[in-house]
This record gives C-alpha cells, sequence and structure tokens, in this order.
C-alpha cells in the first residue's frame, strides 16, 4: 500500500473544525405543470396582425414523475424531507405526502452529483456535460432550499462532477470529477472560485468528510489489491487540517465512515467492503458482499449498510477485524444510493430501476415508496373508461398505469415480446389495451389484469404506427404503407387499403360518422375510406413542407381534421372541401415530434425536438400556452380525458436512461400578466372565398 501526501493549499479562516475529508476514485421527468398565466386582454388578441407575436401563457413546472437512482434523506428541520433527481432536474418532497413535491430548475442536463448540507438549508449539484459539445463545463450550482431558488455557482470543475460532500460544519463543501480533480469550496464565502484543489490518477467516484483530526500519517491499505490510498493535507501546520483519501485502479466505488468514526469503510466493484483504522491509519479487513460490487454505504448507530449491484442490501455490525454479517435484503436493480432518515428507525434506499425504498433497519423490511421507469416511453394512452390514469409503454415492452392523483404506479406488466411498442390505445371503456411494437405484432390485453386476449404477431411488415380499438374490430397501419382491419374475435385480417407509397402516420374513425376512417401518411397525403363500400372516398394533398407526424380531429362545428407535420405546420381541414381551413405555422427551426389535440377538440398542443411544449388555440389560430421542461425531444403526447392535463414523455439519451414524463396543466386565469414571450410563430385563418 502506498501512502500518497499533496498539499490542496490553506483555506481562509481560523475557526476550521476537526474534520478529515473521504474521496474514491476509479480508472474506469412526468412533470405536472400548474397554472398557466392568462394572456392578454381580449381587445389586445383581436387587435393581433397576422406575422406578430401572440399573447402568450406559461406553464409553470410544479411536479415531476421521474427518479434517476439518486436519493438523499434531509437532516435538521425536516423530518421526513427527501431530495433525489429526475434527468436534470431536482426534487424535493416529504415521506409523508410524495405527491406534494417542489422542483427546482437550473440545470441543461442530467444531474450527475448531489449533496444536501447537515442543516437541510441548502443543496450543490452538479451536471453532465451541456447538450452542445462546443459548451463550457457546466458549474456546480448552489440551492437554497426555503426560497427554491438557486444563489450560487462554484467554478472550477472541467469535467463531470462525480462526487459531492458537505464537511460536518457545512462550512466547506468538496467535490470530485471523472479526470481525477478534488476541489474544495468555502461557503462562508461568496467567492465562486475554490479555495484549495488536489489532482489524483483517476476518476474520484466517491467523498466523505470525517469527524477526527489528521496531524500525521495517512490511510494504509492491501497493496496486493493495487489500491493507492493517500491522505491530503487542506490546511498546513499548525492549523487544524481536513485530509483526503483517495483510491485508484477501478475498485472503490462508495467511502463512508463508522458511525463514530474510527473506521473507514470502502465499498469495491469487486464487491466487498474494506475497513481502514483512523486512529492507526492502517487497514484492517476485508467483508465479501456481492459479485456485482457494492454501490452505496452508509451507517446507523452500530450498524453499517451496504448496498450491491444485484440488488442485495446487507446489514453488517462489528469492529476492526471482525464483522458480521446481520441481515440481508434483495430489492429490484443496483441499489444505487442509501440514506438514513433522521430519526435513524429507517434508510432511504434508490435503485438504478427507478424505485425508491423505506427499509426498517431493524428487519430490513421494504416498503415501496415510488415507481418510476428508466427507459424511454414510446407511447401513452388514455381513456374516459380509466378516468385519472395513464397508460405508458416504454421500449423495453413494460406497460404501468399510473394514478394522476397520486402519482402512483397502480399495475404493471412485461409482454413477451421485447420490441419497443411504438404506439398504444384504450377501448371506450378502458378494460381493452391495444400495442403496436416495431416488430410489427399487434396485442390486446385485459388492462386490469393483463392477460392478453388477441395477438397477431405478424400485423405489419414494419413498425406498427397507429391503433384503434371498436366494439367489433381493432384497426391498424404501419411502415409497410397499409391501413387494415381485423375481427376483435379473431386475428384474422378483413381488408386492407394501400393508397401511399409512404408509411401511413395515424388513423381515426370520424367524430361523426363511424363509417369513414381517415388516414394520413408521411408523404403528406389524407385519405378518407369509406368502410361501408370498403374503398377511398375522397383525399386532400399537401405539395409541401415537412412530413405528417400526426392527426386528430375537433368535436364541435364543421368535426375540422388537424394535421401536424415536422416543419411546424399545424393545418385544419374540412375533408369535404380540398383547402385547409386554417394554418398555423412555428418559425422557429426545430423540428415538431408529435401533436394531440384536447378532447374538446378546441386546442392542439405539440412538442419539439427542443423540449418545448405548445398550445394553440384552433379557432382563433394564436398561440395559447408555452413551456420548456425536457432535456430532449418530446417523444409523445396526450391529453387526460377531462382536458385537465397534458402528458408528454421525453426521450433524452446521453449518459444517463430517460426516466420520466411531463404533466402540464393548462387552466387560464385572467387578469395575470405574463413572464416570458414565446417564440414567433403566427397563424392565419382561411377566408371561405379563397377556398
Amino acid at each position: 500500500m502506498r501512502i500518497k501526501r499533496s498539499t490542496l493549499g490553506t483555506v481562509p479562516g481560523k475557526n476550521s473544525k476537526n474534520f478529515f475529508l473521504g474521496v474514491a476514485s476509479a480508472d474506469s421527468a412526468m412533470m405536472t405543470g400548474s397554472t398557466l398565466e392568462a394572456r392578454k386582454t381580449t381587445k389586445e388578441r383581436e387587435n393581433l396582425k397576422y406575422g406578430e407575436d401572440p399573447p402568450e401563457g406559461k406553464v409553470e413546472l410544479d411536479h415531476v414523475i421521474g427518479f434517476s437512482g439518486r436519493c438523499i434523506a434531509m437532516q435538521g428541520s425536516s423530518k421526513n424531507g427527501i431530495v433525489y433527481s429526475a434527468g436534470c432536474l431536482i426534487l424535493t418532497s416529504d415521506l409523508a405526502q410524495l405527491h406534494n413535491q417542489h422542483v427546482l430548475q437550473g440545470h441543461s442536463a442530467f444531474v450527475s452529483a448531489m449533496a444536501v448540507d447537515h442543516g437541510g438549508n441548502r443543496i450543490i449539484s452538479g451536471q453532465y456535460p451541456p447538450p452542445m459539445p462546443k459548451q463550457r463545463p457546466a458549474p456546480l450550482l448552489v440551492w437554497d432550499l426555503p426560497s427554491e431558488k438557486n444563489t450560487n455557482a462554484l467554478l472550477g470543475l472541467t469535467a463531470t462532477p462525480l462526487c459531492i460532500a458537505f464537511s460536518c460544519d457545512d462550512r466547506f463543501v468538496a467535490a470530485g470529477d471523472e479526470e481525477g480533480r478534488v476541489y474544495v469550496w468555502d461557503m462562508h464565502s461568496d467567492r465562486s472560485d475554490p479555495c484549495g484543489g488536489y489532482k489524483g490518477p483517476s476518476a474520484m467516484t466517491a467523498l466523505t468528510w470525517g469527524r477526527t483530526r489528521i496531524d500525521e500519517g495517512g490511510i494504509a491499505g492491501d497493496s496486493n489489491r493495487e489500491t493507492t490510498l493517500g491522505a491530503n493535507s487542506l490546511f498546513p501546520p499548525p492549523q487544524k487540517r481536513y485530509a483526503i483519501i483517495t483510491a485508484h485502479r477501478n475498485l472503490v466505488r462508495k467511502v463512508d465512515l463508522s458511525y463514530d468514526a474510527s473506521y473507514a469503510l470502502l465499498g469495491t466493484a469487486t464487491g466487498e467492503v474494506c475497513v481502514f483504522s483512523i486512529s492507526s491509519d492502517v487497514y484492517r479487513t476485508i467483508v465479501p458482499i456481492s459479485a456485482n460490487g457494492v454501490h452505496s454505504l452508509c451507517a446507523v448507530g452500530d450498524y453499517v449498510y451496504a448496498g450491491a449491484g444485484d440488488g442485495k442490501v446487507t446489514k453488517l455490525k462489528g469492529k476492526d477485524k471482525d464483522w458480521e454479517k446481520v441481515l440481508e435484503t434483495y430489492l429490484e436493480g443496483k441499489v444505487t444510493s442509501l440514506s438514513p432518515l433522521q430519526d435513524g428507525s429507517s434508510i432511504l434506499a434508490g435503485t438504478d430501476s427507478g424505485i425508491m425504498y423505506r427499509l426498517d433497519c431493524a428487519t430490513l423490511e421494504g416498503e415501496l415508496l415510488s415507481e418510476h421507469t428508466v427507459k424511454d416511453i414510446t407511447a401513452l394512452a388514455t381513456s374516459p373508461g380509466i378516468g385519472h390514469a395513464i397508460v405508458g409503454c416504454t421500449s423495453d415492452a413494460q406497460i404501468r398505469i399510473w394514478d394522476l392523483q397520486d402519482y402512483k404506479v397502480t399495475s404493471s406488466f412485461i409482454q413477451s415480446r421485447k420490441p419497443p411498442v411504438t404506439c398504444s390505445t384504450l377501448s371506450e371503456d378502458g378494460k381493452i389495451l391495444a400495442v403496436g411494437q416495431q416488430d410489427g405484432s399487434l396485442t390486446c390485453f385485459n388492462r386490469a389484469s393483463g392477460q392478453v386476449l388477441w395477438h397477431n404477431a405478424c400485423a405489419h411488415r414494419g413498425a406498427v404506427t397507429s391503433v384503434i380499438l371498436t366494439e367489433k374490430s381493432v384497426m391498424s397501419s404501419g411502415q409497410d404503407k397499409a391501413v387494415r382491419l381485423w375481427p376483435l374475435r379473431a386475428p384474422e385480417l378483413l381488408y386492407q387499403f394501400t393508397d401511399s407509397q409512404a408509411p401511413a402516420v395515424n388513423i381515426l374513425l370520424d367524430a361523426r360518422d363511424s363509417s369513414i376512417l381517415h388516414a394520413c401518411y408521411e408523404d403528406r397525403l389524407i385519405v378518407h375510406y369509406d368502410l361501408n363500400i370498403k374503398r377511398r372516398a375522397k383525399y386532400h394533398t399537401v405539395p409541401d413542407g415537412g412530413r405528417f407526424v400526426n392527426m386528430g380531429q375537433m368535436k364541435t362545428g364543421d368535426c375540422e381534421l388537424v394535421t401536424a407535420s415536422t416543419e411546424g405546420r399545424i393545418v385544419t381541414w374540412d375533408y369535404r372541401d380540398p383547402k385547409p381551413t386554417r394554418i398555423w405555422i412555428d418559425d422557429q427551426e426545430v423540428r415538431v415530434r408529435t401533436m394531440a389535440l384536447s378532447p374538446s377538440g378546441k386546442f392542439a398542443a405539440y412538442g419539439t425536438d427542443d423540449g418545448v411544449l405548445k398550445v394553440i388555440k384552433l379557432s382563433r389560430c394564436q398561440l395559447f400556452a408555452y413551456a420548456k421542461g425536457a432535456v430532449g425531444r418530446i417523444q409523445c403526447l396526450v391529453w387526460t380525458p377531462d382536458g385537465k392535463h397534458i402528458i408528454c414523455s421525453d426521450a433524452k439519451g446521453g449518459q444517463v436512461k430517460p426516466d420520466s414524463m411531463l404533466v402540464y396543466k393548462p387552466r387560464v386565469r385572467p387578469g395575470v400578466t405574463t413572464r416570458e414571450i414565446a417564440p414567433r410563430s403566427r397563424g392565419q385563418v382561411m377566408p371561405r372565398e379563397s377556398r
């Protein structure tokens, strides 16, 4: 074992406490929008000219359904307070009311590390590199919890921060990045620059502050494990000092201290807990835990809890060389975080499967607090028959149903076929769920039990793009340019339509005449089929513009069709007339991914590749609301049956798996002034004589 020393620099101040800092390194959203702020007066809206920015409403984010695996139990005044991350957002909540949360927005990419001070007043968080490659690394953000505002930014790190920790007096904060740098900032100062730093040979994967003084020497280790541990002076004598423990060679994943701070505990990638005596500065023993690595540690009283990559949580007790396993339990997924609650009776545990548990310290019995998905949500469905519930289907063929009243999963099941789900729909009563997959298969389930009621493994050659359920039939469209009808009693083809040379995007039954089936295709063709005579009745075509992404139908007036294209054109059609009735053009050169109409048909919401959600009022062809909540593109979008919520899923990609859905609540409050101007867009109502 080699002991490595290096000077970090002097921290201003004479009242530094006797703590030391331990570091380990290795080589290696649903969001719920709150109230919409009303736009200007009706008279001002009527005076708008073509091409001007319309008055704009703002959707403020106030809830997120998502979890990235990192959770921390707050100390101090908040007895049951917790902090966790979901993508690029920091969320705070209370265990007694998890649905009542506060959202901290400020990061431009996914949160990679965070820490909460011991008083429960501040959060420090860091993120992965920004989406744009040429942007400078983002600083650490300092959040004031009482005001829920970002109060400062800590500079210095040039790579992704992997670990952050406060000293026990909350005077200092330290952070390590993937390039091996460790910096320390004085939180009693207004400076953003670090007051000390150290460069290690490899990524700093874990970090902790101790509660004892280190005068000379370091922490020893087992040289046979090719590990380098070092004590690094932050204060030169005779000042009191902090020390850093570093470990390399792709071994250490987590560092923590025993409750009395007598031992340093290191969780390794090989699945062991290494024990080091702080008083004698020597390595003592190794406790085997799991073959899949130890990724989280915490100490509560006389016990140490270790979370492993195979979902095992082990309760240990001992000292020096004598340690024994007291209890074990298994959770779903890799245990990425363990944090003791303030009263010491239970532990907050998070896994990379998007699940958060509360474990009883005495028995290790687990209570499931929340369940989320960590894969792309590729299809959403709602129905008046299931009220406040939403069905979400993922890229790994999992199906979950959330209750929007408490944001909990009420049921879930996994399909036997693993290709990603590309579309889904519910029957009118909500009892049957139909899903189409990327391999062309089409399946109908009992929504409550998950039982397969109807299945066709070769419904289409290529992905199924849309599906409709009626009392007697199943209708589907696919990338093979076909629209097909199937009897619900058996997966036998009744008949099909192939009127385009491009893939079909969406199909829907006419709101007034159920014998008319509307289909739109990527080549900007809309075809209207008469199911009674089983042939095409009429069609519309657009000579230029981007490809169609979706289609809906208004429920009042002339029941016009509404189409959306990738170039941001929202067009309304009366299928009996050849020309459009209204045109909305989004001048922002960002691709539109999806569009959905409100149940009343009065509003159209669409999402773009840069994560922006826009709502337009179709009757006046004006922008109604605008909000940005996601880092990546909005993958799919749907309104709840009561029209009170818009639900989106965001596909983020990158270093962290997508894991959140966005839920916005568009509600107008007249008389409130807007605070944000929407990007320039324009709309036009076509006069009847020009059609």
